[in-house]
């Protein structure tokens, strides 16, 4: 049903963004604050590097960029040839 939505977005609205996010969540299973920090930079060999997050300061209203929620590096292969 995901998916069925999913291309409906896609055609009714393609410059949408969140759409896409949601998709590229399920697939990734990243977080909302690792995908918000994703840069071109973090592809490497094929892979996805996962080592930063969005975070966001309620009493400020600050964003800011910082370490994973554990704290620990991931890697997502673009590719099966790439897989871990």
């Amino acid at each position: 049903m995901l998916y069925a939505q999913f291309y409906l977005d896609y055609q009714k609205h393609p410059d949408y963004i969140p759409t896409y996010a949601v998709e590229f969540a399920g697939l990734t299973g990243f977080r909302a604050g690792e995908i918000a920090a994703l840069i071109w930079e973090g592809i490497k060999n094929g892979m996805i590097v996962v080592n930063k997050s969005e975070k966001y300061n309620r009493e400020t209203k600050e964003y800011w960029i910082g370490s994973t929620k554990n704290g620990k590096e991931r890697y997502m292969p673009l590719t099966d040839r790439h897989s871990l």
